[in-house]
């Protein structure tokens, strides 16, 4: 591990970070890092368009709703 250095710093890569375990006992041991806030929402951006969607969800400010696309069939949570 990295001892008394400090956390590893590492490019921001959003597929990479979903990815990352990280020990629930320390301090975080791995920081992402972008160039600006600018690069990581472009980063960001780039990834979410890539994730599968079973349907799409847009919101109207206008009217407070939630426009979906096709019927949407809840799972049940057991309490």
């Amino acid at each position: 591990e990295n001892g008394d250095e400090g956390p590893q710093i590492e490019p921001w890569e959003p597929m990479r970070a979903a990815m990352q375990e990280f020990p629930i006992t320390t301090y975080q041991p791995l920081y992402f890092l972008s160039d600006s806030l600018a690069d990581a929402k472009c980063k960001m951006r780039k990834h979410c368009e890539g994730l599968p969607r079973p349907f799409f969800a847009q919101y109207n400010c206008q009217t407070q709703t939630v426009f979906i696309d096709r019927q949407i069939k809840r799972m049940d949570i057991d309490s």
